[in-house]
C-alpha cells in the first residue's frame, strides 16, 4: 500500500501556518517525524491534516501507532474485497485506537 499522511506540529501551526507540517509515508517512522518537524513527540501534540492512498478516513487526532498498526494489517490483504470492506469498517466505527484484529 502506498499511502502518506500530512502531519503538523500543532504548537508550531498557529505561528507558521500550513508550512508547519510535512508529508510522511505510511507506516510512519516516529523518529523521522521528530527529526523533520524538530519536535519531541512526548512533549508536543501533532495532528494529521491530510492523507492520500488510504481506504478509510483519517481523523485529525488519529494515533500514529494505531494508524501504523491498521495499515500493516491492511497491507496483508491489499487487493482483495475484504481490504475494501475493512477500509469501510475502519472509517465508520470509532475504534478507540484498538488494533483491527481485536474486532474479530
Amino acid at each position: 500500500m502506498e499511502a502518506k499522511v500530512f502531519i503538523t506540529a500543532l504548537k508550531r501551526y498557529p505561528s507558521e501556518g500550513a508550512a508547519a507540517g510535512e508529508w510522511f509515508d505510511v507506516p510512519v517512522d516516529l523518529n523521522q517525524v521528530e527529526r523533520i518537524l524538530g519536535i519531541r513527540l512526548e512533549e508536543e501534540e501533532i495532528a494529521i491534516h491530510d492523507y492520500e492512498g488510504l481506504p478509510f478516513k483519517v481523523p485529525e487526532h488519529t494515533s500514529i501507532n494505531w494508524l501504523n498498526d491498521i495499515c500493516m494489517q491492511l497491507e496483508e490483504i491489499e487487493g482483495t474485497n475484504l481490504y475494501h470492506a475493512l477500509g469501510d469498517l475502519v472509517s465508520s466505527v470509532r475504534l478507540n485506537d484498538a488494533p483491527l484484529r481485536t474486532l474479530f
